[in-house]
């Protein structure tokens, strides 16, 4: 075979250190950078680094979900008609 596999043996990440990484994972606004940091530091463990790239999925769907919501809200249903129309002015 032309390539060599070289395998790199980590040690496991602690249950501690898992809880500690979900507990991160739950803070609003400090999630985003810490997230995106360990997602593109190189010396990050792998298992992190798959999560946190879940995780900013996660994240931005959530968000493209939100915006859809109040995109709808907002502009496609007009509000004020259906203010008028439960105060019984139409």
């Amino acid at each position: 075979m032309s390539g060599e596999v070289t395998e790199i043996r980590q040690k496991p990440i602690s249950i501690c250190g898992w809880l500690g990484t979900i507990v991160v994972a739950f803070v609003p606004f400090i999630n985003v950078v810490v997230l995106s940091y360990w997602s593109l530091s190189s010396k990050s463990d792998p298992n992190r680094k798959n999560f946190s790239i879940a995780g900013l999925i996660t994240i931005a769907v959530w968000i493209a979900v939100i915006l859809a919501l109040f995109f709808y809200m907002y502009v496609v249903s007009d509000p004020y008609r259906r203010i008028r129309a439960f105060m019984l002015l139409d």
